[in-house]
């Protein structure tokens, strides 16, 4: 998969897929924004997510963020988190 991704960097260009990332976390905020007036299209939504997934993974590459990185990153704001909710 991370050599599909890679391609796409190659092909498209890191800009062209950054602007490509940014398109495609907007589609994902109209179709939850759909769902908030009461126009939920789930499908819409699995797409939308999966779409950002891809792109998400693209820029872990473009920035060149390894998985400790985003790991350590994610685990810092999750335990932020359960202290907000008192766990």
């Amino acid at each position: 998969m991370e050599h599909t991704l890679q391609k796409a960097i190659n092909t498209f260009g890191e800009e062209k897929q950054k602007c490509q990332a940014i398109s495609e976390l907007a589609e994902l905020i109209k179709a939850i924004t759909n769902d908030q007036t009461g126009r939920l299209d789930r499908n819409n939504i699995v797409e939308e997510i999966a779409d950002v997934k891809i792109m998400l993974m693209q820029l872990e590459i473009i920035y060149r963020i390894t998985e400790d990185e985003m790991n350590s990153e994610m685990t810092w704001k999750i335990d932020r988190l359960k202290k907000r909710l008192g766990e």
